[in-house]
């Protein structure tokens, strides 16, 4: 169906309009990915699947809450809402159909961007609005995302730092009530910068909600004047670095040979090293242990080579 061809999908008036006919509009090849809409193939991510619902929106509606966390990069929990969520200004038309949801907020707190001609929340605001459906520890990832600098934060889009702590601080403040303020205002706090990748937040949440002191987030770790790692956590005064190794960590053979080759230059300058996968967090009290021992006894002496 050649009218379809850009954009991948089309509002059916918008394609009727053009001259497309009623009985074209029901061919079974086409795709159907929201009421009204038609497209040649079905999304492959969560922008086509905003892209194909934009024909949809009405002037003043953004895509919202978790798709378009999705469109930022941002990193959320395998049981956030699905589909779309659309924000409209308080009083308007709200959307409600198969595979979408709306809320309205007052219009001046209203904040948006464009991500791939998709209107969206802007990212800060995209946060507030996920304090609706996400638990705090899922929020303090999302903050800590918003607020990395890092080049290699897996997913983000856009320019980095998406938003700085004193801008969350303030988006919080600014609140005095809204669906989800109180998860807000407790993971507003526990947002840090630094972060280079999501399950470093968990893991740091996983020792200090277990009553550890807060570890220091990707330092520099140097010996005898050479920069040895950046470990994603540690306790510097006790020589305890933490590591968090995903599926690259143990699947991509010249990653898995730097790590050992790092491991062994830390043992050798006199750091523990602790090693920690999806699977330890699911046992938090295990890996708490685990590190407590570690910082209660006195670090190795370095090994120095003999001349």
């Amino acid at each position: 169906m050649p009218e379809l061809d850009e954009p991948k999908a089309v509002g059916v008036g918008a394609a009727m309009r053009a001259g497309v006919s009623q009985k074209a509009l029901r061919n079974r090849s086409l795709q159907r990915p929201f009421w009204g809409v038609r497209a040649l193939e079905a999304p492959v991510d969560a922008l086509e699947l905003a892209q194909m619902y934009a024909p949809r929106l009405r002037a003043g509606q953004l895509v919202s809450e978790a798709s378009a966390a999705r469109l930022h990069g941002l990193p959320l929990p395998a049981g956030a809402p699905g589909g779309i969520q659309v924000l409209v200004p308080d009083g308007a038309y709200r959307p409600s159909t198969r595979g979408v949801t709306s809320r309205a907020i007052a219009a001046e707190r209203i904040r948006s961007t464009m991500i791939g001609g998709v209107p969206v929340t802007d990212p800060v605001l995209t946060w507030l609005l996920l304090g609706r459906v996400l638990d705090v520890p899922s929020l303090v990832v999302v903050g800590d995302a918003l607020v990395s600098a890092a080049d290699n934060y897996p997913g983000l889009r856009g320019p980095r730092p998406m938003a700085t702590c004193e801008e969350l601080e303030r988006a919080v403040g600014d609140w005095a009530s809204m669906h989800g303020i109180g998860r807000l205002r407790l993971a507003q706090p526990l947002v840090r910068l630094g972060v280079e990748s999501p399950m470093e937040t968990p893991t740091r949440l996983a020792l200090i909600d277990h009553g550890l002191p807060e570890p220091e987030v990707n330092g520099e770790i140097w010996d005898a004047g050479e920069l040895i790692a950046r470990a994603d956590l540690l306790y510097r005064d006790e020589r305890v670095a933490i590591e968090y190794d995903g599926d690259g960590h143990r699947t991509v053979r010249a990653q898995w040979q730097r790590d050992v080759a790092r491991t062994e230059r830390l043992h050798a300058a006199g750091w523990r090293v602790v090693r920690v996968t999806r699977t330890t967090l699911e046992r938090p009290e295990t890996l708490a242990a685990t590190v407590r021992a570690l910082l209660s006894t006195r670090p190795p002496d370095p090994i120095r080579p003999e001349f």
